[in-house]
């Protein structure tokens, strides 16, 4: 979610802290993944297999998603041989060259055809890496975009992913809370869903104050909170309101 979104949803409820009891020490807050990643292709591809369905786990370099590249390696066998045959010309040349057969020109000629040929060697084979695309770190599915049998295009979502470890929080506070608020600062939050309260810490307070609202946004740490899924919402609680859990 875009910080500017993240501010829509959280400010209504800044307000509310705002113009409640002077010296509020409550503020909602939302739950993020540490990474998140949307995996796309660089079709027009057949999809072949997905190899994970919603809410599944990975771990990192898992392959996730399977393409028909029956294409794209025969191009690659293709290229492969010009590129060998480039080689050959050369090597003929060179040795040529030694017996005044040919003159040093053919040699530069011969010399830049193997090197165009090499460079589209390697740009078969990165095609062909991708074929399969994994995991660039472990985690869980969030959202299946697509399924097998379908040809995909270019920059088309496949899945959401998120990463599998400790949550991020962000909420948004009172800029007058910035002389008393600093990276590493403990404070509790206590989440919807689960009506319970958990150890958080400041992470990263932001540069940047917004002018409307008078407010600044706050990225936390939750400390062991295996059961707590991103998007989840509660209420930050800055020092001394309720008992961690």
């Amino acid at each position: 979610m875009r910080p500017h979104h993240r501010l829509a949803i959280l400010v209504p409820f800044l307000l509310l802290a705002i113009l409640g009891e002077a010296g509020a020490q409550e503020v909602r807050a939302m739950l993020l993944p540490d990474r998140e990643a949307t995996l796309t292709s660089d079709g027009p591809l057949l999809l072949d297999r997905v190899e994970v369905d919603l809410g599944d786990r990975f771990s990192a370099d898992q392959v996730l998603v399977r393409f028909d590249c029956s294409l794209r390696e025969a191009r690659l066998t293709a290229t492969s041989g010009v590129h060998k045959g480039a080689l050959a010309r050369l090597a003929s040349k060179q040795r040529l060259v030694k017996l005044g057969a040919v003159g040093a020109l053919e040699v530069e000629l011969a010399t830049a055809d193997a090197q165009k040929t090499e460079g589209e060697l390697a740009e078969a084979r990165n095609a062909v890496n991708h074929c399969v695309l994994k995991a660039p770190f472990a985690g869980r599915v969030a959202k299946r975009h697509a399924n097998a049998h379908e040809v995909v295009a270019a920059d088309r979502p496949l899945l959401s992913i998120v990463s599998d470890g400790p949550l991020r929080l962000t909420t948004i506070v009172p800029s007058s809370w910035l002389p008393r608020l600093k990276a590493g600062d403990r404070f509790t939050i206590r989440v919807d869903e689960t009506g319970h309260s958990y150890r958080a810490s400041v992470a990263a307070v932001s540069g940047r104050v917004d002018p409307a609202s008078q407010s600044v946004e706050i990225l936390g740490r939750i400390e062991g909170a295996e059961d707590l899924l991103p998007g989840m919402s509660g209420t930050a609680i800055f020092p001394g309101a309720t008992a961690a859990r």
